[in-house]
């Protein structure tokens, strides 16, 4: 026997049909892709906002703000439909799975100095490619 799994559509009961991951659970994830936090303290800081708000959102008692999910994702870099709806890219203008994601994570996951760094060494390969004197 199946396992139910409730969903939300009619409070039906379906075997073996998952259930859809949250806009919590996608902001957590996006918090764990950066080496950041999973707490709802730190998620709720990301946001802007308060602990308590975050409690709500993870025990499914209401979505976060437009105006929060925005500050979130202006910090972490992923894309505000993702986090709402799980459609589109994870990160703006990259396809899921593509090398332009994968960078984009990797980027996201550095300090400061090393998101510097990696620009610096961009820049570097850009000019060189471009036929441009790089010392």
């Amino acid at each position: 026997m199946y396992p139910l799994v409730n969903t939300t559509t009619y409070n039906a009961f379906h075997y073996n049909k998952p259930m859809a991951r949250t806009a919590w659970q996608r902001l957590v994830e996006a918090h764990e892709d950066l080496g950041r936090p999973r707490t709802q303290t730190a998620i709720a800081k990301t946001c802007g906002t308060t602990q308590p708000a975050a409690q709500r959102w993870a025990a499914g008692d209401g979505l976060p703000s437009l105006k929060h999910v925005i500050t979130f994702c202006m910090e972490t870099g992923v894309c505000v439909e993702w986090i709402f709806t799980a459609r589109g890219p994870k990160h703006p203008e990259a396809k899921p799975g593509s090398v332009t994601e994968a960078v984009l994570q990797i980027f996201h996951a550095l300090d400061e100095d090393g998101q510097e760094e990696v620009l610096r060494h961009a820049r570097y390969i850009a000019d060189r490619n471009a036929g441009k004197i790089v010392p």
